[in-house]
């Protein structure tokens, strides 16, 4: 599991078992001072008390209604002290599709360098590769937009995207055996 930063205030409110039962349980959804109270095996005064040093350590929101309902949830901060695997699995996804783009760009870029030598546009006109933009003169590719280039991009675009179902299927058996185990 990787390091999760926290800074004093957060570590202060996680130092109370009830408070940590008080985040798991806006971590099923949010909920009201109500909902929480009946839920943790406290009074709706000290639930309150720890719901506002939750809210100081910036894990929980209060979100007030027109209706005069007060609802607490989880930040994002509160959700990745809860969830710091989320942070990996959408590190390795982000950058398995910023990869296929790569590709995919390389692949256009290559294409069009290997395109005819003359172009017909709208009519009779006939013009030549570097009118139209897709020539270099020269008659070569460049470096980045070799057929290398393209096949390094899906590899590693692949490997990612592989990584990524590793760690969700290793993050999955762990919930499951957690869950068998209460």
């Amino acid at each position: 599991m990787p390091k999760i930063v926290i800074d004093r205030d957060v570590f202060v409110a996680l130092a109370s078992d009830t408070r940590i039962e008080i985040l798991k349980q806006l971590d099923e959804r949010r909920k009201t001072l109500s909902e929480i109270t009946k839920k943790v095996d406290c009074n709706k005064s000290a639930v309150h008390k720890h719901l506002s040093k939750l809210v100081e350590a910036g894990l929980v929101k209060k979100e007030e209604t027109e209706h005069k309902w007060v609802y607490y949830s989880l930040t994002g901060k509160g959700k990745s002290i809860l969830h710091p695997e989320k942070f990996k699995l959408t590190l390795l996804l982000s950058s398995a599709i910023v990869s296929l783009a790569g590709a995919i760009i390389s692949a256009f870029i290559y294409l069009k360098e290997k395109s005819p030598e003359h172009i017909k546009i709208m009519g009779n006109e006939s013009y030549g590769a570097d009118a139209v933009g897709g020539g270099s003169g020269g008659g070569g590719t460049t470096p980045c937009t070799t057929p290398y280039f393209i096949i390094i991009f899906v590899l590693a675009s692949i490997i990612l995207f592989v990584a990524a179902i590793f760690v969700w299927r290793k993050e999955r058996r762990e919930m499951d055996e957690l869950i068998k185990e209460k």
